[in-house]
C-alpha cells in the first residue's frame, strides 16, 4: 500500500468506535434517542461508576464529529427538545462490521 491512508472520515469514525464508553453511547442511541442527561444517566448506571460531564460530552462529540450521532431539535409546544439519535452511518457501519466479523447484523433489512 505504501504511504496510502484511509480518507480522513473512516479514520475517524474507526477511532470514534475505539472507545468502549463510544461503543455503549453509541449501541444505546440506535435502539432509541435520547437526551443528553438520560444518556449521561444511563452511561454512569452501566460503567457501576461515576464519569464527569466533561468527559461525557467529549465521548459524545467524537461520535457526532464522526457523523455517527447526531442531535436533532424538537418543539413540543413552546418547549424546545433537544435528543441524540445515532445516524445511518452509524448503523450502516456497524451492520457491516458485525456482519463481517460474526455474521450477524444489529439492524433488520
Amino acid at each position: 500500500m505504501g504511504d496510502e491512508v484511509l480518507p480522513k472520515p473512516v479514520t475517524k469514525g474507526l477511532k470514534a468506535l475505539s472507545n468502549p464508553i463510544r461503543q455503549m453511547i453509541l449501541l444505546r442511541l440506535m435502539r432509541r434517542g435520547t437526551s443528553y442527561n438520560r444518556l449521561y444517566r444511563y452511561v454512569m448506571k452501566k460503567l457501576n461508576k461515576s464519569i464527569s460531564p466533561g468527559q461525557f460530552d467529549y465521548h459524545l462529540k467524537s461520535l457526532c464529529s464522526a457523523g455517527l450521532a447526531e442531535q436533532a431539535v424538537y418543539k413540543r409546544g413552546k418547549r424546545i427538545m433537544r435528543v441524540y439519535r445515532a445516524t445511518e452511518l452509524s448503523k450502516n457501519l456497524l451492520d457491516a462490521i458485525l456482519k463481517v466479523y460474526t455474521g450477524a447484523r444489529l439492524c433488520p433489512t
